[in-house]
């Protein structure tokens, strides 16, 4: 492998100030193995030429090359690529720097595996002081989360031989010519990854993409176009401005088993006063629910009530019951569900608690869609309590040595560290309130581990699902009230299940792949603790 890691930076008409400090930042690497191709995209600022003839010669390892038209960022950074002699190629701004090891940082990693065909960093920015600021502590490679936003942004360098595959960069997709080559590459590359270190530092000038969203409108258009193109189907905008929804066709609408095991509670709940859990989630289905094909499943613990069993069939729907008969002992929810879900016929299962309520009417379809992709197992909803503060947007592992909900009781409109409360991602697990998963999972895996009685079992589940090879999605755009802990009386976890589960997962709680090891581990403002 030629050692070398060439650098390409596209120029036009910036200060010189700002290019010297660019172009210093490569030369201060504390790995020399690198080239730094400067091309010029016919600048016409004498600043900036006469920084760019001041270079030329003056380290054997720059290359400065001038164009005699002004063709846009993607086509200069395909005229740069044509000087690199590298192996790999990485991307530079021309007023943003490199922290002063990425370059060795890089040389490590993809040595390490070496079948890395694309690698990106975390980075920061520096403000108009030069004052870093806003820390980008990103997930491993998440194949969700890139069809959601470019999230891998900056540092990222590829193999120079994919690089050509691709084509390079397609300026049609210029201002998102970056996003539209992670998207393509995505689907070639043999390894993707990750270095958990603050390596890139973007430049926060006022009115830039780097300070502001919208700052370039057009940018935002061609990252859907190329979003649209890349996979075939329909792109929208999603929850917040920058972010996608990708809506793959659903076919003849495959048919889906809600599975709810129940205690037959009724209870008060804030805003509702007295109500059957059951009954009313039920009804919420039925008078909310778009998705044209599906049928319902509610084990009781033949316990049900009459009056519940009218009021279920005067709903007109297609539910089964049947009566889960609990043996001897302390109640286990692992095995009420390994009952339960043998008892669904269709492929795609929908597993729910019976203290919920819907919100948005076409939820199931939002938990599908991702389920269209063969490599994702499971895909949970986006759950908020009565008083409308969040109840689960995904799950982390590590947080006290545990797993946890992430931003558990913050206000439903409350945005999260970049958007994570408002964007599909990939997570390491979901909660089973509302959960997603294929029947042949469930059968290859047996259902829950009956270890777990109570708590930790969905989270197994999730985690023996990522073992096997399928990735873990979270959706906003399927939205649920979740009365929690109505219709399970919990008082604290069992220690022994807990103590099981952080031996089982030892290597996930040290590093979870989707929870830059950079965050915060012990901030109970930041997450909620199972």
């Amino acid at each position: 492998m030629n050692s070398i890691l060439s650098i390409v930076v596209p120029v036009f008409n910036i200060s010189k100030a700002l290019l010297q400090k660019c172009i210093e930042s490569v030369r201060a690497q504390s790995d020399p193995n690198w080239e730094l191709v400067l091309c010029d995209d016919c600048s016409t600022d004498n600043e900036t030429l006469d920084c760019l003839e001041a270079y030329r010669g003056i380290d054997h390892r720059i290359r400065v090359v001038r164009k005699p038209n002004n063709d846009g960022i993607a086509i200069t950074t395909n005229k740069a690529i044509e000087f690199t002699i590298g192996d790999f190629v990485g991307f530079l701004d021309n007023d943003d720097e490199l922290a002063t090891d990425a370059v060795a940082e890089v040389h490590k990693y993809i040595l390490n595996p070496p079948e890395t065909d694309l690698l990106y960093t975390d980075e920061d920015k520096l403000d108009e002081y030069d004052n870093h600021c806003d820390s980008y502590y990103k997930p491993d490679w998440s194949p969700e989360h890139i069809l959601s936003c470019m999230y891998v942004l900056h540092f990222t360098v590829i193999r120079k031989t994919l690089l050509c595959k691709l084509k390079l960069l397609r300026f049609e997709f210029d201002g998102a010519q970056d996003y539209d080559l992670v998207l393509r590459a995505s689907k070639e590359a043999r390894h993707i990854g990750h270095i958990a270190k603050v390596l890139y530092h973007w430049r926060k000038i006022p009115g830039s993409a780097a300070d502001i969203v919208d700052a370039k409108p057009k940018a935002l258009d061609n990252a859907a176009r190329s979003l649209s193109d890349v996979m075939g189907c329909p792109v929208e905008q999603g929850m917040l401005l920058g972010l996608w929804r990708v809506r793959p066709s659903l076919g003849s609408y495959p048919p889906v088993t809600l599975l709810i095991p129940t205690n037959d509670v009724v209870k008060d709940v804030p805003e509702r006063g007295k109500i059957n859990l059951l009954v009313n989630f039920l009804c919420s289905i039925k008078e909310k629910t778009t998705y044209p094909n599906y049928k319902v499943i509610v084990v009781d613990n033949h316990n049900m009530s009459n009056e519940t069993k009218e009021s279920l069939a005067a709903l007109d729907m297609d539910i089964r019951i049947e009566s889960y008969r609990q043996q001897p002992g302390q109640f286990s929810f692992a095995a009420k569900f390994n009952y339960c879900w043998p008892l669904v016929e269709t492929e795609h299962v929908i597993i729910l608690n019976d203290d919920m309520e819907v919100i948005s009417p076409g939820w199931i379809e939002a938990l599908l869609e991702p389920m269209q992709d063969d490599g994702v197992g499971i895909v949970g909803a986006r759950l908020l309590h009565a008083d409308r503060t969040i109840q689960h947007v995904g799950m982390v592992l590590g947080v006290h040595n545990g797993a946890a909900h992430i931003y558990h009781g913050f206000p439903a409109e409350y945005v999260g560290y970049n958007g994570y409360t408002h964007v599909i991602r990939n997570y390491s697990a979901v909660t089973g309130a509302c959960m997603l998963t294929r029947r042949s999972l469930l059968k290859r895996l047996t259902g829950f581990d009956e270890r777990f009685r109570i708590d930790y079992n969905d989270v197994d589940y999730c985690l023996r699902v990522r073992e096997l090879g399928f990735r873990v999605v979270y959706t906003p755009f399927a939205e649920l009230y979740h009365f929690e802990s109505y219709s399970v009386v919990r008082e604290v976890a069992d220690s022994n299940e807990t103590l099981l589960f952080r031996d089982r997962w030892a290597e996930v709680i040290f590093r979870d792949p989707y929870y830059n090891e950079n965050l915060p581990r012990d901030r109970h403002d930041y997450v909620h603790v199972l």
